[in-house]
């Protein structure tokens, strides 16, 4: 009897398990984004098509993409480094290879920064840049890009 009660458990824990792990993915999956989720999926999209942009050479898709992302105050930072330094500071380089764009990830770092990363194709090296975001009635607002 003991034996038998054993082996019940044995096999039905495993099932409970797994019913529960189901209901428990369904109210996940049909949970709404939280307020860093959205942040951190939109800059993920941002990145995507700002590298495939620059990838493609130059472009005023790229800069348009800037225009309606980044606040003012980001703008005037990145124009400025940009100018004086030679780089781009939304990608920390000169370019972009189009093979690394598979390669971007964002992830939440504290409060509104995220950390984005990409594997330069070029120096074989992980680029991470710092990014200060949020999102306002949907959209995505970059207010702070860390420069080097």
């Amino acid at each position: 009897m003991k034996n038998s009660l054993f082996a019940i458990s044995l096999f039905g824990l495993p099932l409970a398990a797994a019913t529960g792990s189901r209901a428990i993915a369904a109210e996940t999956a049909t949970a709404p984004k939280t307020e860093t989720e959205q942040t951190q999926t939109l800059l993920q999209a941002f990145y995507t098509d700002y590298c495939t942009f620059v990838a493609k050479g130059p472009d005023s898709a790229a800069e348009q993409k800037l225009r309606d992302c980044l606040t003012p105050e980001a703008q005037r930072k990145v124009t400025k480094v940009r100018t004086e330094q030679f780089y781009d500071p939304i990608i920390r380089a000169q370019d972009f290879n189009t093979n690394a764009v598979a390669t971007i990830s964002v992830t939440h770092v504290d409060g509104a920064w995220y950390a984005v990363a990409y594997l330069d194709r070029y120096n074989n090296r992980c680029v991470i840049i710092p990014v200060k975001a949020t999102v306002e009635n949907g959209a995505l607002q970059i207010t702070d890009i860390a420069i080097q």
